[in-house]
């Protein structure tokens, strides 16, 4: 992986949703050099994978996804999913960018916002308490990431951030560390494009040890918004991190210097050669509770990927203590 750390982002950004603004994100982000410019995620990173499978097991009920009956019909995969790539891959020019990135999310997540009834909507009546229920949602989620690869996808990422609520000293609903590795290496296992995992939030030990036995390259978290997530990271065999460098939630706009820092410290943790990438925290949606203006939003959005961009030149020249 020479030439690392390279630059990407998680997916969201704080824009309507339309076929333009996706357009208008990737030649931004290819101007700022992003070298793994992921599709644009416009619409809620839930919906765009939920709201296909509507009337396939799954219901909508004000405004939550309930499960109708006992099974979901995941097969086949709606193609209108891969619309944002499509997108993308028209606006982008390859010979510009290292690679593609396209983020899926996780089958625990989606599970974790179906819900069993319409009045019990927490995560003790979500569909994360039914495992033949995950398992179907892993069959969707591999046929999608395959519909990305088949697309043009090089680096497949899936966002499992519910994994930072499930996953501690015990672990909830039932499930047990091999459980969930066998559920995610179905997902990701035999993909050809290289794979990570985003798990946004506070890592902890147990966390991290399911994490290093998943077959993926890439280990992708936050750790400018969640600094004591250092402490949790190690070296692992055959893994390499993607190191959340600036905040994906806060308006204020890091230094080059501060986000690089950020990256060097988990470095002395699992080693420079290990950091893959350099990136935001996590989508950048959440701009939007931020600043009024989506427009606004997007600009801030803009500058700190420009950050991102300035502390990997700046890591790669070595050009800080």
């Amino acid at each position: 992986m020479g030439g690392a750390p390279y630059t990407t982002y998680v997916g969201s950004f704080p824009l309507p949703h339309s076929a333009e603004n996706v357009c208008r994100v990737v030649r931004d982000v290819q101007r700022l050099g992003v070298d793994y410019p992921n599709y644009p995620q416009l619409r809620s990173f839930i919906d765009m994978f939920l709201l296909p499978l509507l009337g396939k097991g799954i219901g909508h009920v004000d405004g939550r996804y309930v499960l109708m009956g006992g099974h979901i019909d995941v097969e086949p995969v709606d193609p209108a999913i891969g619309e944002p790539m499509e997108a993308m891959l028209r606006c982008l020019d390859r010979s510009a960018v290292r690679g593609v990135r396209a983020c899926v999310t996780g089958p625990f997540t989606l599970a974790s916002h179906i819900y069993l009834s319409p009045s019990n909507v927490d995560l003790r009546g979500s569909a994360l308490t039914r495992p033949d229920i995950v398992q179907r949602l892993a069959r969707y989620t591999r046929a999608v990431a395959k519909l990305f690869v088949d697309l043009g996808a090089d680096y497949i990422n899936i966002d499992e951030p519910v994994l930072g609520v499930m996953v501690g000293r015990r672990v909830l609903f039932g499930y047990d560390h091999d459980q969930i590795v066998d559920v995610l290496n179905g997902v990701l296992s035999g993909l050809n494009a290289m794979r990570g995992i985003h798990v946004c939030g506070r890592l902890n030990p147990h966390l991290f040890g399911l994490l290093s036995r998943l077959d993926v390259e890439i280990l992708d978290h936050e750790f400018a918004d969640n600094p004591e997530n250092v402490q949790y990271v190690a070296r692992v065999e055959g893994k390499h991190f993607a190191v959340g460098v600036v905040s994906s939630r806060k308006a204020r706009v890091e230094s080059a210097v501060e986000a690089a820092g950020t990256a060097l410290r988990v470095a002395e943790r699992v080693g420079m050669d290990a950091v893959f990438a350099v990136k935001p925290d996590c989508g950048f949606a959440a701009l939007r509770a931020e600043r009024d203006d989506p427009e606004e939003a997007y600009g801030v959005a803009l500058e700190k990927l420009r950050v991102v961009k300035g502390a990997a030149e700046l890591i790669r020249r070595r050009a800080i203590k």
